[in-house]
Parts: structure tokens; C-alpha cells; sequence
């Protein structure tokens, strides 16, 4: 009897470890639809706005048709259309922020040049122009950042050159160059994010050839410290970043071998860890990927060279398996945990029963023997 209460509290000690060892965002994708309800795209721009994971614009049916769509979501698996055709021109490789309680689109490349225009939205509807002199040179493939209450442009391709100045604003309007010649070099198809109270830049190309896998890092948009020349991750340009759980991601984009669908982590931007070599999702590049409702998404792109686009929906967290589909699947992880200590606790409840037993039964003999004894006298 021993023996099996002993082997029930191990199960679910394990069940608890198995449970809690799974639990790696980044390494489990689902899928909540394999169809957005929108045309397939890449190099859409995507944002979180008013608790919505919001998709805009980006390009179809291999490049050759640019949208001027906006769409949204609040689960990744029903998308409604905000609106077929927004008041800006149809773009795809643009760069989008929210600042100052918009949403805001700006430049990339509308089929037959690059644009130079700057839009804002409060609802994903109407789209009001804010400027198209913004006195810098319209590009694609650049990203933008909210720091320190600016909005800031860093580099981009400009149609014949890639770019490494810095730019700024403090109303989205009025921008002005804070770095002619960053020290990050030239580059497109990069990505950035806010971290650590710093700007960081990380991988992207120059022009069409040389890619790379560096990441620097800034406070004032002036000076850039290089955090590592090479990390881990493989070079790569058209990848999508994120800040999620803590911790700075790098997913997917093209090497010289093609698409990918890797997924790496850092706590510094200086050693990176592999979440997945190979996740669910199809390999990719030109894609956004955000951080909403406690989980780390990805959303469109291209799965392959001839600029094949997709409309399909992934995310993962902690708790998610690929399973259904169901976004709550990897629910079953924390029942996991659950049962574990369900467990755990009734093997120590029936063992505290089982030990109370003969306890008993000996304070029983002992009061019988004490009258046995006082009947004698």
C-alpha cells in the first residue's frame, strides 16, 4: 500500500514538472485560422489600438496589387473589416506607430514608387493626412519606434539606396534629423523595438545583398553601442520583432537559403536563445508580428521566393500546444499542473488518514487495558 501512495505522489510530481518544464513560449504555435477572412498579403503593417490587433495594408497576388484595407481583430481568429479602402493610397512595406492616441501610417511603396505622406486614424476608419512634406526622403522597409514621447524613423530604402540617418518627431508632422550617418550602418528590412529604456535595431540588409545578424542599441537616437556584431540567430532581413514576456524576439525572414520560421529570444540583445529551429507556422518574411492578450503573434507575410502571401493567424505563450486550433488549447497545460497536485495532495491526505488509524486503535487498547486493570482491582 506504501509503495503505491509513494508511486501516485512521484506521478504527480512529474505531472507538475512535465507541466511546468513545457511551459516555453516560442517553442508551441496555434493556429486560430488558416484564413483571415481578408486577402492574403506581406508587407502589411500591424499594430495594437484600442484593445484591437489591428492589420493595414501590405501587398497581394504576388506583389502586383497593393490594399488600402484596414481590418482588426481581439482573438486572431475573427477579422472584421474596418474599412475596404482607406482614404490614403494603397501601400505595402509602410511603417506604422501609435502615438498620441492614433493610429498613424507612413511612406512605402505603392506599386509604381515610393511614397512620401504621413496619416493618422482614432478609429481605423476615417484617415486624416498629417503631412506629405514631412522633409525627409519617403521610404520602405524601415521602422518606426515611440520613445521618450517621439516617434522615430531609423533608415530605410529609399527605392536606389539604403539609409542609416535618424529621425525624429513630436507630433508625427514636423520631423527632423537627429543622425545623418548612424553608426549601425546603412540597412533595410531591419526591425527595432523599445527595451531596457533603449532603442534597438537589429539584422536587416544593405540593399539586396549583404544581410546581417547585429544588434545596436541607443538612448538618444545620436550615439549607437553595437551590444554584439553576430548573434546567434542566422542573418536575416524582412523578420518580424516584438517585445514579449520580458524579453526581446527575432522571428523568421530570408537568409540566402530562403524563408524561415525560426524563433530566438534575449534578455540583453547580446545572447540570444532559440525558442524553435523549425516552428508550425510556414516559413516567412515581410510579416508583423505583436504582442496582445498576454500571447506573441504572427500574422500574414510571404512563405516563399516568388513572393507567395498567406492570410493565416498564429500565436504562441507559455501554455500554448499545437492542437485544434481553439486558441485555449494550450489551456491544458495548467490542468496538467492542476491534476498534478490534486494528486500530490490526496496521496498526503490518505497517508496522514492511514497513519492516524493505528494511532487510534492504540489509545483504544490503552483505555481498554487501564478498565480491564481497575475491574481486576
Amino acid at each position: 500500500m506504501r509503495t503505491t501512495l509513494w508511486c501516485m505522489i512521484m506521478v504527480g510530481l512529474l505531472l507538475m514538472v512535465c507541466g511546468a518544464s513545457a511551459a516555453v513560449a516560442g517553442e508551441n504555435w496555434v493556429q486560430t485560422t488558416a484564413s483571415g477572412g481578408f486577402p492574403d498579403r506581406a508587407g502589411a503593417s500591424a499594430l495594437v489600438f484600442n484593445d484591437k490587433m489591428w492589420i493595414i495594408g501590405g501587398a497581394t497576388d504576388g506583389g502586383n496589387v497593393v490594399l488600402n484595407d484596414t481590418w482588426y481583430s481581439t482573438d486572431g481568429r475573427t477579422w472584421v473589416q474596418a474599412t475596404p479602402a482607406a482614404e490614403f493610397p494603397a501601400r505595402a512595406g509602410q511603417s506604422s506607430f501609435v502615438f498620441d492616441g492614433k493610429m498613424w501610417v507612413m511612406d512605402g511603396y505603392d506599386g509604381q514608387s515610393v511614397l512620401k505622406d504621413v496619416w493618422n486614424s482614432a478609429d481605423g476608419v476615417h484617415w486624416t493626412l498629417a503631412t506629405d512634406k514631412p522633409g525627409l526622403k519617403g521610404r520602405l522597409s524601415y521602422p518606426t519606434l515611440v520613445f521618450n514621447n517621439q516617434t522615430w524613423i531609423l533608415g530605410g530604402f529609399d527605392g536606389h539606396f539604403s539609409w542609416d540617418d535618424v529621425w525624429n518627431s513630436t507630433d508625427g508632422i514636423h520631423w527632423t534629423m537627429v543622425n545623418e550617418t548612424a553608426g549601425y550602418g546603412e540597412r533595410n528590412g531591419h526591425t527595432a523595438l523599445v527595451f531596457d529604456n533603449k532603442m534597438w535595431i537589429i539584422g536587416g540588409a544593405k540593399g539586396k545583398s549583404q544581410k546581417y545578424n547585429d544588434t545596436w542599441y541607443s538612448t538618444d537616437g545620436r550615439t549607437w553601442v553595437q551590444a554584439t556584431p553576430a548573434a546567434a540567430f542566422p542573418a536575416r532581413a524582412g523578420h518580424a520583432s516584438v517585445v514579449y514576456d520580458g524579453k526581446m524576439w527575432v522571428i523568421g525572414g530570408f537568409d540566402e537559403q530562403g524563408a524561415r520560421n525560426d524563433a530566438w529570444y534575449s534578455a540583453d540583445g547580446v545572447t540570444w536563445t532559440q525558442a524553435t529551429g523549425s516552428a508550425a507556422f510556414p516559413a516567412r518574411y515581410d510579416f508583423p508580428a505583436l504582442s496582445y492578450n498576454n500571447r506573441l503573434w504572427v500574422v500574414t507575410g510571404s512563405v516563399s521566393n516568388d513572393y507567395k502571401t498567406v492570410n493565416d493567424t498564429w500565436y504562441t505563450s507559455p501554455s500554448a500546444i499545437p492542437a485544434s486550433g481553439d486558441p485555449g488549447s494550450g489551456l491544458w497545460l495548467s490542468g496538467l499542473v492542476a491534476v498534478g497536485i490534486i494528486v500530490v495532495i490526496g496521496a498526503f491526505v490518505f497517508l496522514q488518514r492511514r497513519s492516524a488509524v493505528p494511532d487510534k486503535k492504540a489509545a483504544d487498547n490503552k483505555t481498554s487495558g487501564k478498565k480491564e486493570r481497575n475491574k481486576k482491582k
